[in-house]
């Protein structure tokens, strides 16, 4: 039986480097800077990025929210004929 050699795994099996950038916002930022002609999307964005503050057992409602309207606004940009 041969060995397989995946190069992915290996990747994730190393420790994170530490480099002293908070990785979400970092993510954040790129969101941000993405969505900044999309004033619906930023908003989820800056919901999210306030979600910590949200009330542990209110988290899912408010991301079932997010994702709804994330939906209906990237349904809306997919339809023929939309005004950017």
């Amino acid at each position: 039986m041969t060995e397989h050699h995946d190069p992915a795994s290996e990747a994730s099996a190393q420790p994170p480097v530490d480099d002293g950038v908070d990785p979400v916002a970092a993510v954040v930022a790129r969101a941000q800077e993405a969505c900044a002609d999309h004033p619906e999307l930023l908003a989820l964005v800056e919901q999210l990025e306030r979600l910590e503050e949200v009330e542990l057992a209110r988290r899912p409602e408010v991301l079932d929210a997010v994702h709804r309207t994330l939906r209906e606004v990237l349904t809306g940009a997919s339809r023929p004929g939309r005004s950017s």
